[in-house]
């Protein structure tokens, strides 16, 4: 996934493809990958008290 994302806020993990919003620069290389996450990517509240909050998980299946 490196190749695909300078800051490596993907990574695959088990069955789910997992995106890191507190390290993604939004650079868009990933959408070339997995269009999934351009469509889908949720709006999120970058102001958290909880890193958690910035993880979002997609089954692998889902993503084409």
């Amino acid at each position: 996934m490196s190749a695909a994302c300078p800051s490596s806020a993907l990574e695959v993990v088990g069955p789910r493809l997992v995106l890191d919003l507190g390290r993604c620069t939004a650079c868009g290389r990933c959408l070339e990958l997995a269009q999934v996450l351009g469509r889908n990517r949720p709006e999120a509240l970058l102001a958290t008290r909880s890193r958690g909050n910035l993880m979002v998980s997609y089954r692998l299946g889902d993503v084409k």
